[in-house]
Order: C-alpha cells, then sequence, then structure tokens
C-alpha cells in the first residue's frame, strides 16, 4: 500500500471514528459523555472569566442533580453553570449525511470521483456553515437555546446565581463576525445571570462573547 493510499485508508478511519463518537441522527454527544463534554466546557468557561474579568470560580464539578450541569464557588457562594449547544439541525443533518455516505466506502476499494467530492464537502463543511452568512437564523437559534435554558433554570435560580454557556462546535465562529450579528441585540432572560457564547477551538484558541441578557 502506498503512502497516499495509507492516508486515505486512515482518514476513512478517523471518519468511521468520527460518526461512532457522534449521534447518527443529529451529530450530539452520546448522553454517557456528555457530562464530560459539559464539564470541559464550563472548565473553559472558568478559565476565560478569571482571565478577562478576574471573577473566579473554584471547585468546578458536574451537578449529580441537573439542572444546572455544573457547580463551582464564587468565594463563597455557589454558582450554577448550565451548558446548552447552538445547533443548525440542516447544515448538521447534511455533514452526517456525507460522512455517512464516505463511510459506505470499504477500505482498499477504488476512490471514485463522488466519494472524492463527499469528502471534500466534508472538508468544506466543517469550517463553513450557513450561520456564518445569515445573522437572522443565527440570532433565532440562538435566542431559541437562551429561552429554553432560561425556562428549564426557573427553579433552580431561586437558590443560586446560574450562568449559561452556548457552545458552538463549528469553527467558523470568529468574534468579528459574532459581534457584528449581535449589534443592538438583547436576549431576554429571567433566570440567567449571565450568558456566554464559546467556540469551538479555532486559531489557537476558543473563542468567547458575553450576550447581552435583559433581566426582567
Amino acid at each position: 500500500m502506498s503512502n497516499e493510499e495509507r492516508k486515505k485508508a486512515h482518514t476513512r478511519r478517523e471518519l468511521r471514528r468520527l460518526v461512532d463518537y457522534n449521534n447518527r441522527y443529529d451529530g450530539t454527544v452520546p448522553r454517557e459523555y456528555r457530562s464530560l463534554e459539559e464539564l470541559e466546557v464550563a472548565r473553559l468557561f472558568a478559565c476565560w472569566l478569571e482571565e478577562k474579568t478576574g471573577i473566579v470560580l473554584t471547585d468546578l464539578k458536574s451537578n449529580p442533580d441537573d439542572p444546572p450541569d455544573c457547580l463551582a464557588f464564587q468565594g463563597s457562594t455557589v454558582v450554577g453553570i448550565e451548558i446548552t449547544e447552538l445547533v443548525d439541525p440542516d447544515v448538521r443533518r447534511t455533514r452526517i449525511q456525507i460522512v455517512q455516505q464516505v463511510m459506505s466506502t470499504r477500505d482498499g476499494e477504488p476512490e471514485t470521483q463522488q466519494l472524492r467530492d463527499n469528502m471534500h464537502a466534508l472538508s468544506e463543511m466543517t469550517f463553513k456553515t450557513s450561520l456564518n452568512h445569515d445573522r437572522e437564523r443565527f440570532l433565532s437559534l440562538l435566542a431559541e437555546a437562551i429561552q429554553k435554558k432560561d425556562e428549564k433554570l426557573s427553579r433552580c435560580a431561586q437558590r443560586m446565581p446560574v450562568y449559561v454557556v452556548v457552545f458552538s462546535r463549528d469553527l467558523w465562529l470568529e468574534e468579528k463576525i459574532v459581534s457584528s450579528f449581535l449589534e443592538n441585540v438583547t436576549f431576554r432572560a429571567d433566570n440567567i445571570t449571565g450568558a456566554w457564547l464559546q467556540g469551538d477551538y479555532y486559531d489557537g484558541e476558543y473563542p468567547m462573547l458575553e450576550l447581552p441578557i435583559n433581566q426582567h
């Protein structure tokens, strides 16, 4: 097997691992791994919060009595951290279909033009989504995510301050784009102390933006 063939076989194995890790239907992390991902997102948020604002969260841990997903101390005060994911269902559905098409080709089979096109499309989809070019859809999905969490947190917010981190796996997330989308926008929330949008690892960092919340 040539180096090029080995490289292609490795790519296909990695794609299979991606689909094994992600749920085939909606691309979300399987439930048994979800608490680990939530804790990691909360940890990155806590690091950003300390670096950018000086607010220190300690003793971060998963909350077995979810919601909220995680608990920490801010000084002597217990605070909650709730994690939710910003998902574009249309883009995710297309991405999964492409991955499954690539997976259907067995190792060692001749590479067809269709397979090359599918792999190229998958690569493009990894770095570009419709949200990158659609402010209205981005804001609609973001508002929906915040509203759902705000309703879910109505009871626990009476016991503790709760921060919400909206996480996006889409690597397109850039502060300039998102900041322009958020100009003159405020999200209503009755039970959330603060909200942030966190991107996946991109260009050497995990982008993070505080979201404007109007509490009533």
